[in-house]
């Protein structure tokens, strides 16, 4: 197993216990309103706060351009991700 294979496994283990905080969080069980300002403001700056932003208000029937932020930012976010990954991740030949 290369570096880079180890190293994604560490991400990927980071994001899921980000998603896992988050996806509670949000959960119809504990509205945001009890959570306090100091977690309100980290969860800003998580993606999936704005993919759940987005996704609760189309299921209530908003329309997308109540959310050209979000969208805006997820995109942004898409792009910055991509680039980050084709410049740090290569896969080595098998032998």
């Amino acid at each position: 197993m290369g570096p880079q294979v180890k190293y994604l496994h560490q991400v990927w283990n980071g994001a899921g216990y980000h998603w896992g905080f988050v996806h509670t969080a949000y959960d119809e069980s504990l509205p945001r309103e009890i959570f306090p300002e100091n977690v309100l403001q980290l969860a800003q700056v998580l993606p999936l706060s704005h993919v759940v932003t987005l996704l609760q208000g189309l299921w209530m029937g908003k329309l997308w351009g109540n959310y050209w932020a979000e969208v805006g930012l997820l995109a942004a976010l898409s792009i910055v991700f991509v680039v980050v990954s084709v410049r740090t991740f290569r896969w080595e030949p098998k032998n």
